[in-house]
Order: C-alpha cells, then structure tokens, then sequence
C-alpha cells in the first residue's frame, strides 16, 4: 500500500511538472525490479524480508513528498523537497542495489 501512496503521489507532482520524470521513473524501476527478485525467490521458498535500507527509502520518499504537499512550508524558498526528494533517490538506488547484492543466489535459482 505504502508504494501505491507514494508512487501515484509522484506521478502526480510529475504531471504538475513539479518533481521531474526522470525521479519517478528511476524509483518505479527499482520497485518493479525489487518485486521481481522477491516473486522470483518466492519461487524458491525464498523470503526476502524489508531491509532498513528500503525503510529509510520509504521514510525519506514520504518525507520528501510532505514537503511537495506543502511547498517547502515553513522553509519558504530553500529547496528542502528537492534535497530530501535527491537523498530519497539516492537511497532508492543504494537499495535496490543492496536487495540484489543479498539476494543473488536467488536470480541463480531461475
């Protein structure tokens, strides 16, 4: 539910052509990507559990698009929801990134 709320939402803020594609479109791929390596070791008995990476990825994404919500309310013209929105992407890749180096042995298995 949480990747519904938040993917929907930045598609959103991309049609306002507030937050660019490119920023939805890297995190779609992750958790497409993500969800793939988890139906795949779900194959295999295989459960791939929440790591604090994509915890913190979540928590920085939600953050991030309060910040959308509000427009940088009370930080006035300081981009706050571009720089937590950047961290968030940074942390979506170092996740994905993460889940496949864990969980290798299980793309092995296909």
């Amino acid at each position: 539910a949480d990747k519904l709320l938040v993917l929907s939402t930045m598609c959103m803020f991309v049609a306002l052509k507030e937050l660019p594609a490119y920023v939805f479109i890297i995190i779609l791929c992750r958790e497409l990507a993500v969800d793939g390596l988890r139906l795949v070791a779900s194959t295999q008995d295989v459960v791939i559990a929440a790591s604090n990476y994509g915890k913190y990825k979540t928590t920085l994404q939600m953050i991030a698009l309060i910040f959308y919500f509000t427009n940088n309310a009370p930080f006035g013209t300081f981009p706050i929801k571009q720089i937590i929105m950047a961290l968030a992407l940074i942390m979506t890749i170092i996740s994905g990134v993460d889940y496949f180096i864990k969980n290798k042995s299980a793309l092995k298995g296909a």
